[in-house]
């Protein structure tokens, strides 16, 4: 009844017969029946559909079963008997119509033990399932259910359990997506189908790299990870993102199958980041070492990175022929490759985790959010995790406010505790100069980061505050700072070639250069010196003094120069001068 109204509106919108109902006339047909919901109508239909085509099968099967009489005698048939009133026939599975009120905990233990190929079912077995009562599940009958998924072919017995109606209430997380359709301009299938054909995918696996992988895997993972390949968009056709909600699903169904708490954690991560690695493949330069460390911040272990390749390859697979093209393929592989490479620096994932968690409360932030789109992804971009982690949101925010507009330099001097300057430039700032007239005073800290568009942050911590009558001098130092032809005697200090660690492979875009010296007058203002005689472009600096001595950090713009002239810059740092 409801597909002759849905056909009755197709008709009436299209000015004329029409029996396909295609994307354009949706809105017309929703309107004429007072549908509303477009996924709603949709999944009506489709449910309408396959309730008409299952009854059909079963039906027709019956009627002219009798005309189709068995060339095997009773004797051959009962051989054939797998368990009551089951039969295995070429490869296919006959269903007695005698056989009454099945249970489905005995069907489910059934199908198990049968043999691990590609079965087919006839409709005799539709019926059987039909007839099926189920309410609330026992943990055997979700054990059972599970163990479908330690077979090499799954694929069959989801498609049977889809085509019989039943499989929303044997695997409940399924349940709000059953005959879902996907407006997405993307996937070809609903949602269910579309689940079922990434598991056939992860038993088909054409990719000889991806399929080592998978077959690396012990029986046991290889089991869980197809049971997350069926589970992964579960939690789409909600308000709430479909990775957090299919994540939550996926944890409360794993309490009914007894899955070590392990195998829960890596569940629960690779639904929330299912989407992840396509999505970095695609859109961002995955040569980058940012992007790889961000990346395995939120991925961690190879272990996580090998499931999470055969989940992207099978969900990819899954939404329809040649999806998975051989330029797909080769940004998969190549964002693999150099991730594994990164994996084990586990103390800079680390540090990009913790930038991870501060992005995601920026973006969450509403000030944040009302900054142009533009200048989020500026400040998102900034290559500095130290940045991120260092500072809180508000802090962040403000940064953003007090860098608005500035167009040669804006700096900002407080006193309260301690003398503070901060200052924001886009044009060259003469620190050894800076540092050098203002060497009377103890510096406690000092930040240096590459912000966005050309524009650099300072701060420097002093280690007291100065008198009211001092800070007009502080502010004439500070505005003659920018005048780069200013010279300044610089003291003289002692560091020992000991003293420094100069390490070109920190990554692929920066060197980082460590001194822990004893802490002298002037000792910063003179590293400062020259580094800008050497032309050193510090990204980010850490400054730390404890017990008299210096720890300073400085992550340095790594340059052919820079590399190949090492010697060169720790010379002048000792105040060694090589021979001309």
């Amino acid at each position: 009844e409801f597909l002759f109204r849905v056909r009755s509106a197709l008709h009436l919108s299209g000015d004329k017969k029409r029996d396909t109902l295609v994307l354009e006339y949706i809105p017309e047909v929703g309107r004429r029946l007072g549908i509303k919901d477009q996924k709603l109508l949709v999944t009506k239909t489709l449910q309408s559909m396959h309730t008409i085509n299952r009854f059909a099968l079963i039906l027709a099967t019956k009627m002219t079963r009798s005309y189709y009489k068995s060339s095997l005698s009773i004797g051959e048939l009962r051989k054939k008997e797998c368990t009551k009133g089951l039969y295995l026939i070429d490869n296919t599975l006959y269903a007695s119509f005698r056989y009454q009120n099945p249970s489905l905990l005995n069907l489910l233990q059934a199908f198990a033990q049968m043999p691990d190929q590609e079965l087919k079912f006839d409709p005799s077995v539709m019926r059987l399932l039909t007839r099926l009562s189920v309410h609330h599940l026992s943990n055997k009958e979700h054990l059972a259910f599970y163990r479908l998924f330690k077979r090499q072919h799954t694929y069959p017995f989801l498609r049977l359990f889809y085509d019989t109606a039943t499989l929303a209430n044997i695997f409940t997380p399924m349940k709000n997506v059953h005959f879902l359709a996907q407006f997405d301009g993307y996937h070809q299938y609903p949602v269910t189908i579309h689940s079922m054909m990434c598991v056939q995918a992860l038993e088909s696996i054409k990719d000889k790299k991806i399929l080592k992988l998978y077959r690396a895997l012990t029986p046991q993972e290889q089991s869980f990870l197809k049971l997350i390949v069926f589970i992964h968009d579960a939690g789409k056709g909600r308000k709430q993102d479909h990775h957090e909600v299919g994540a939550k699903l996926f944890h409360a169904y794993a309490s009914f199958i007894d899955l070590p708490n392990e195998f829960v954690e890596l569940g629960v991560l690779l639904i929330k980041y299912h989407t992840f690695m396509s999505k970095v493949a695609f859109r961002e330069d995955i040569y980058n070492e940012k992007v790889l460390f961000k990346f395995m911040s939120a991925i961690q272990t190879q272990k996580a990175l090998d499931m999470l390749f055969v989940l992207t390859y099978a969900d990819i697979s899954g939404v329809g022929p040649d999806v998975f093209t051989p330029f797909n393929a080769k940004l998969l592989h190549g964002l693999y490759k150099n991730a594994s490479e990164v994996v084990e620096k586990t103390e800079r994932i680390s540090e990009a985790a913790k930038r991870l968690k501060r992005e995601t409360a920026l973006m969450k932030n509403a000030e944040f959010k009302a900054f142009p789109k533009a200048r989020q992804k500026k400040i998102l971009a900034i290559d500095s995790n130290l940045f991120f982690v260092k500072h809180t949101t508000a802090e962040i925010i403000n940064f953003v406010k007090r860098a608005i507009d500035v167009d040669q330099y804006r700096y900002f001097i407080s006193n309260e505790t301690n003398l503070c300057i901060e200052i924001y430039r886009k044009i060259p700032l003469n620190i050894a100069y800076l540092l050098s007239k203002l060497s009377f005073l103890d510096i406690a800290s000092m930040d240096i980061f590459q912000l966005y568009n050309e524009m650099k942050y300072f701060r420097i911590d002093f280690n007291e505050a100065v008198e009211e009558s001092d800070l007009t001098f502080v502010k004439e130092i500070v505005e003659r700072s920018f005048d780069m032809s200013l010279q300044v005697t610089i003291p003289e200090v002692s560091i020992q070639q000991s003293d420094i660690v100069l390490d070109c492979e920190h990554s692929k875009s920066y060197a980082n250069l460590q001194i822990s010296a004893l802490d002298q007058k002037g000792l910063l203002g003179f590293i400062m010196d020259v580094f800008e005689k050497e032309h050193v472009n510090i990204a980010t600096a850490k400054i730390h003094t404890l017990k008299k001595r210096v720890r300073d950090q400085f992550l340095i713009e790594k340059t052919d120069y820079l590399c190949d002239n090492a010697s060169s810059i720790i010379n002048s740092l000792t105040g060694q001068r090589q021979n001309p």
